[in-house]
């Protein structure tokens, strides 16, 4: 069980196009801190990569949504991934 599978929970059960939640408020969800790395816009890339240790991005990823950090800090937006069918 990954860290971030709080996360992918949350987002699965919230079901909306966007969900803008803070890092305080992702600590909460998640149950313990945000890495230091986590203030850089990087750490919140799309990708999984396995050989870099990208853990938290499938929580989002898995949960069918991409994360955007926002202007404001300590800020992310997830946007529901649209199936363009």
């Amino acid at each position: 069980m990954s860290k971030y599978d709080p996360l992918r929970r949350f987002l699965r059960r919230r079901g909306t196009k966007d969900v803008l939640l803070t890092f305080n408020e992702i600590e909460r969800i998640i149950g313990g801190f945000l890495p230091k790395a986590a203030e850089a816009p990087g750490w919140w890339s799309n990708t999984q990569s396995p050989e870099r240790n990208r853990i938290q991005s499938a929580a989002w990823l898995d949960a069918g949504y991409h994360a955007e950090p926002c202007k404001e800090r300590e800020r992310i937006r997830f946007r529901q991934n649209i199936d363009p069918k």
